[in-house]
């Protein structure tokens, strides 16, 4: 598999909140979650062998089982609410993690892992809020969908995911939830019995298939995560424009793996929103049932012309590439709910999309993306992987341009735009002297490079923000894009 690129360092690094502060809290979280989980394992795992004592006529160990039993009864006390039996969920779990190694069948597999995610979740929930209310916008848990091994809504194939993680806000109730659909999917799993090379490559095959689901389904997906988990091994995978990065193995059935697991589930908690793949300036407004566009706009006092769609012309339809989506749109808010009977007049058409950046003089132009242009479209079939020239030639070293060359990118520079936006301003300009012909050429409205953040936090959208930290190996069979 060409678009696949094994044994990436730092995946789950992707999932590591950003800012000092945070970090310093998932630091934390990491390490609390994880050394309770070794000690309710330990516990029930002394429980079950004096059990297996009494069983067989040898000694029970009395006072290890008393002692064990205490650590789950004081665990299930501090469950309380939880919607189910926290021994019980310990117990599934430490089924996964003492997986015989000659295991085939990959249904028990859905369960185990089903119950670790649910223990962090009550774990991590427990710590956020235990010294008063959390901040609900920007903690989260992560859980999964109740139904297993399932046909989703929004599918375009029957094709059946094996279990599919979601996140809900920090006070909701630790429990599996209904309704699996790709529109608020984060991640499908994909498992299979044993991790053999064969069914390694066969669970990365099925993963790629249903994560196109999640970018036709899901507008703001910039990239996705995904995973598999081959007996006890999981890989977690970030799908970025033209490869999917997995992580070296995560073994569970080690302190070390499932410490590793837990940072990630940490991580997902905590992070941004955009770490998690989601386009911070696509939102759905839930009063007026439509989707609000944050555009590029020089002219705008924020940098930004706000346009609102309810009608998708093309969604991102292939895995890799540019994930071109087509909206018809009006920068008219609309005063009153969007319905049938009630639509939205239409005035331009944004295309959303991202597009090679290359740092050679003279290559070949590239379209662009994330523009709106009244009375027309962009050429629908340009190839994605032109470069355009857009900063100085960088050392022979790095792939990718630095981060110092990207901090210097003007979005509305003209000169540095050689795509479709800076064709429509060329356009433009030159209708400005001749009314007569308006309306005979698309004219562009607003377009540039995409920003991700709020307020001061404001970062250009590229494929560094995606995945940072590739050697420059993998970065020189990565082509580099930014979000326009």
């Amino acid at each position: 598999m060409v678009s696949l690129m094994k044994d990436v360092e730092c995946v789950v690094d992707q999932a590591q909140p950003t800012d000092a502060q945070t970090a310093q809290l998932a630091g934390r979280l990491v390490e609390s979650v994880s050394a309770s989980i070794e000690a309710l394992f330990k516990a029930a795992a002394t429980v079950a062998e004096a059990e297996a004592a009494r069983s067989s006529g040898q000694p029970l160990g009395e006072d290890g089982r008393v002692a064990a039993e205490e650590v789950l009864a004081t665990a299930e006390a501090a469950a309380a609410g939880v919607d189910f039996p926290l021994t019980a969920m310990v117990n599934t779990a430490l089924q996964w993690i003492q997986r015989p190694a000659d295991a085939t069948t990959e249904r028990p597999v859905y369960v185990q892992l089903s119950a670790l995610v649910l223990l962090v979740a009550h774990l991590i929930q427990h710590e956020l809020t235990k010294d008063g209310e959390p901040d609900d916008w920007s903690k989260r848990l992560i859980l999964l969908f109740e139904n297993v091994d399932t046909n989703l809504t929004g599918a375009d194939d029957e094709t059946e995911i094996d279990v599919g993680l979601r996140y809900r806000s920090i006070s909701s109730r630790v429990e599996a939830q209904a309704d699996p659909d790709y529109l608020h999917m984060l991640a499908v799993v994909e498992a299979k019995g044993q991790a053999t090379k064969a069914n390694t490559m066969d669970a990365y095959e099925q993963l790629f298939d249903h994560t196109r689901n999640m970018y036709y389904n899901q507008l703001q997906l910039r990239f996705a995560w995904g995973l598999i988990c081959c007996g006890s091994v999981v890989n977690a995978c970030v799908f970025g424009n033209y490869k999917a990065y997995a992580s070296p193995d995560i073994n569970v059935m080690s302190a070390e793996g499932r410490r590793e697991f837990i940072r990630l589930l940490v991580g997902w908690s905590v992070c941004s929103v955009r770490q998690l793949g989601q386009d911070e300036s696509i939102t759905y407004d839930a009063e007026l049932e439509c989707y609000s566009i944050a555009v590029p706009d020089s002219g705008a006092p924020d940098g930004c012309k706000v346009y609102y769609t309810d009608t998708v012309v093309m969604g991102a339809e292939r895995l890799f590439g540019r994930h071109c989506r087509r909206f018809k749109a009006t920068a008219t808010k609309p005063a009153e709910k969007v319905t049938e009977d009630n639509p939205l007049e239409h005035n331009v058409i944004i295309k959303d999309s991202w597009t090679a950046f290359g740092t050679a003089p003279d290559t070949p132009e590239a379209g662009s993306g994330s523009e709106s242009a009244g009375n027309g479209l962009g050429d629908e079939q340009q190839q994605a992987g032109g470069m355009a020239r857009n900063v100085p030639q960088t050392s022979p070293a790095t792939a990718w341009p630095t981060e110092e060359e990207l901090a210097n990118v003007d979005s509305f520079d003209p000169g540095l735009l050689r795509s479709e936006v800076a064709l429509l301003r060329k356009i433009g300009d030159a209708l400005k002297q001749h009314e007569e012909l308006d309306g005979l050429y698309p004219r562009l409205e607003a377009g540039g490079w995409v920003r991700q953040g709020r307020g001061d936090n404001l970062v250009l959208d590229s494929t560094r923000k995606m995945i940072a930290g590739l050697s420059d190996e993998q970065q020189r069979v990565t082509p580099f894009c930014i979000h326009v």
